[in-house]
């Protein structure tokens, strides 16, 4: 009997110590809110849209950010100008993503961001390929450390 008060008594203390994290997130989620930041922005990841050449066509607000540079002058430029080591590396072949990048990506391998302004520093990076009315896009997703999305 004892043992099954001790652990009501356990349940109970984690039920409200979850109630307790759960109003503190709330109440942080509300401050931010009302300072004109939306927990939606907070999600959305640097990304850059590819063509099949590598040529830059969008980026994500996030990405502005993360990368120093306005969508407008991302857009056209080879994604090698901000991701020094995917210069040279075929990253489509035949409208498929390159295995080798692709298994780079899978891995977590840590590529070098050259952003406009300030010291390089690494990322992991997730591709998506799709097709879209006859083009083959492939959006890379920028995983940054903490400390590089500051």
């Amino acid at each position: 009997m004892n043992s099954a008060r001790e652990s009501g008594t356990v349940l109970a203390m984690e039920l409200q110590t979850n109630v307790q994290a759960r109003d503190k997130v709330a109440a942080a989620t509300a401050t931010a809110e009302r300072n004109g930041n939306r927990p939606a922005d907070w999600c959305e990841p640097p990304a850059l849209t590819l063509d099949a050449d590598g040529v830059i066509v969008d980026c994500s607000d996030r990405g502005e950010v993360f990368f120093g540079y306005a969508r407008t002058e991302l857009s056209s430029l080879h994604v090698s100008r901000v991701l020094p080591q995917l210069a040279g590396l075929e990253l489509l072949k035949n409208g498929e993503p390159d295995a080798y990048f692709s298994f780079l990506c899978h891995i977590g391998h840590a590529f070098e961001v050259q952003p406009r302004a300030g010291a390089a520093f690494l990322c992991g990076l997730s591709m998506v390929c799709f097709r879209n009315a006859g083009q083959t896009i492939l959006r890379l997703i920028a995983q940054p450390s903490p400390a590089a999305f500051a």
